[in-house]
């Protein structure tokens, strides 16, 4: 049985957000999520670094492991606070820092 790659139509965000400020909404919802996917690899990172677990962690910041997996998956459900963010910064010894840089150009 060969494997073909079935060719789906695709709508663009104008055709699904036909309306500026609909898609507006849309493509900040996503910028957010896209933030939060960040910020949760990163303290993962610095967590694991640190050579805590996620229960540990926990255990540290007064949440329940869930509430870590939570944050390090990036889940926008409930979002990392700022609160957390700063717990992770005092119990890995690092200091968070913030930068803003220009967005990759994926045009070839």
């Amino acid at each position: 049985m060969s494997k073909e790659k079935l060719n789906c139509y695709q709508p663009t965000v104008e055709e699904l957000f036909p309306d500026p400020k609909d898609r507006a909404v849309y493509e900040e919802a996503c910028a957010l999520v896209e933030l939060a996917h960040r910020v949760g690899k990163q303290l993962r990172t610095i967590r694991e670094e640190s050579g805590f677990s996620q229960t540990q962690m926990a255990q540290k910041l007064g949440v329940t492991e869930a509430r870590i997996m939570n944050i390090e998956s990036g889940s926008t459900r409930v979002p990392v606070i700022l609160k957390e963010i700063v717990a992770y910064e005092h119990h890995c010894g690092m200091k968070v820092s913030f930068e803003f840089v220009p967005p990759i150009n994926t045009a070839a």
